[in-house]
């Protein structure tokens, strides 16, 4: 049980920490070429408003609740290895 929740506390934290750099990825994506910026926001709904400053902010916020919300998912499961530990 203590090496599945130390598993699982490892995978949290570290898709926390992909969704951490996720905003600065996607910006970089879009913006570091005028030739793929524009062929972004000519796409489909979602893409088309990813060239937008609002947008990329709800996306970045979005991504960072993402972030925190499995980093204190991995900090629970690191708490209930110490719990299951005295047990």
């Amino acid at each position: 049980m203590k090496a599945l929740y130390n598993s699982f506390a490892n995978l949290f934290v570290l898709l926390g920490g992909c969704f951490l750099i996720s905003p600065l990825l996607l910006y970089r994506f879009i913006h570091s070429d005028y030739d793929r910026y524009i062929w972004v926001i000519n796409g489909p709904y979602p893409f088309s408003h990813l060239g937008s400053d609002p947008f990329q902010i709800l996306a970045g916020v979005l991504f960072l609740s993402i972030t925190v919300l499995f980093l204190v998912t991995g900090l629970l499961f690191r708490i209930s290895v110490k719990n299951v530990e005295l047990d």
